[in-house]
């Protein structure tokens, strides 16, 4: 499931959790500030173990494509629901509503 994420994330969590390296390795091997690594590994395993991330990833391709792209651009690729919005061309309001039925959705397949 880890291949649904953005290329950097992906990477982040295979050396974390794949190759089993410290936060303070991976942080010192990127630059960054290992409190940092240790938040975003945290986030994307949250993001993994979420049951709407799960059902896109499985019945993503069934679902009709606003539906879709609005999970993907959320969910997957993290995005704020202002920005999805803005990438999908449809108001804060539709998107809400469209993250509400994909919940709804997942809620039903569990």
């Amino acid at each position: 499931m880890a291949r649904r994420l953005p290329e950097a994330d992906r990477v982040l969590v295979e050396r974390c959790l794949g190759l089993g390296l410290s936060a303070s390795a991976v942080a010192a091997s990127a630059g960054e500030h290992p409190r940092r690594v240790q938040r975003r590994v945290r986030r994307l395993v949250r993001s993994l173990k979420d049951p709407l991330f799960r059902f896109l990833c499985t019945h993503g391709k069934l679902l009709p494509a606003p539906l879709r792209r609005t999970g993907e651009k959320a969910v997957f690729e993290g995005k704020p629901l202002r920005q999805v919005g803005l990438a999908t061309g449809q108001s804060l309001h539709r998107v809400r509503q469209q993250i509400t039925t994909l919940r709804a959705l997942a809620a039903l397949k569990r």
